[in-house]
């Protein structure tokens, strides 16, 4: 790659008295212009299939037309995964999930009069037949 400006004239330097600015002046440009020079032209425009350390799906993506030619070159939305209720199916995004039931109080449990579907922990339930074994036990007539 040639630089192909002019060196300065003497004319356009001037005579500044300084016969050593002016010749230390073009002896910078000069080797400015050589280091210029030096320096390769570049060849050919990059391109995708040019592009050192890109995979193919990296080259796929940047050579794409549209945002689904890139999709498919990553591989989005090519899933062979069915919907369905099975362990290899997936759910539909519009399946309606049942919400989880309200926990069962201790008084809930001591009244036994709850008829909807309720969780209950472990502590509540055996709080709950302490109570009533004890309860029964008490019942029982002395003698």
């Amino acid at each position: 790659m040639a630089w192909t400006t002019p060196l300065p004239k003497d004319a356009v330097l001037g005579d500044t008295g300084h016969p050593d600015l002016h010749n230390q002046v073009k002896a910078n440009i000069e080797e400015l212009r050589t280091a210029v020079d030096a320096i390769p032209a570049p060849t050919a425009a990059p391109t995708a299939d040019t592009l050192s350390g890109a995979t193919a799906v990296g080259k796929s993506v940047l050579k794409a037309a549209n945002a689904g030619d890139a999709r498919t070159a990553i591989g989005a939305g090519t899933s062979n995964l069915a919907l369905g209720t099975t362990a290899s199916t997936a759910m539909a995004g519009n399946t309606s999930i049942p919400s989880i039931p309200a926990a069962l109080s201790a008084a809930d449990a001591q009244a036994g009069t709850a008829t909807a579907g309720r969780l209950i922990t472990a502590k509540v339930l055996a709080d709950e037949i302490d109570r009533r074994v004890a309860a029964a036990i008490a019942a029982i007539p002395a003698g």
